[in-house]
């Protein structure tokens, strides 16, 4: 199945440190990337997974230890109710690319039942459109 329609309700990038499981800071997404990369990047959980690495990555070095990562994606895929897209007590910076199915992207709920429609768009001087 093809993904047709994406819909972003919040996104929101957390750094925790794993010590005393505090909550260091909101991460600023603008600083890294510009408007269209992070609207990109927000339905694509590959995508999420590397800058969830990055993160980590440039705060280990700030810090000293590496850093929990974890992201609250709340979206809506092809018409389905808004739900989590990641789940939000998965530290991604400790997790793996993998070909497989990641354990930390939440299924889908199932699709909502849509009837395809036929509409006809009517010219009001001239009837149907397409015919004379």
């Amino acid at each position: 199945m093809m993904l047709r329609t994406k819909l972003v309700k919040s996104f929101e990038v957390t750094i925790t440190n794993p010590k005393t499981g505090e909550q260091l800071r909101v991460v600023d997404m603008g600083k890294d990337m510009s408007p269209k990369q992070i609207f990109h990047m927000q339905t694509r959980p590959d995508m999420i997974l590397r800058y969830a690495h990055y993160v980590a990555d440039v705060e280990e070095k700030k810090l000293g230890i590496r850093p929990k990562v974890m992201v609250r994606a709340v979206e809506s895929l092809n018409l389905r109710q808004i739900q989590d897209l990641i789940d939000p007590t998965v530290d991604l910076a400790a997790e793996s690319d993998t070909l497989g199915a990641p354990r930390w992207i939440v299924p889908l709920y199932p699709a909502p039942n849509l009837r395809m429609q036929k509409r006809v768009i009517t010219n009001i001087n001239h009837g149907p459109l397409g015919q004379p």
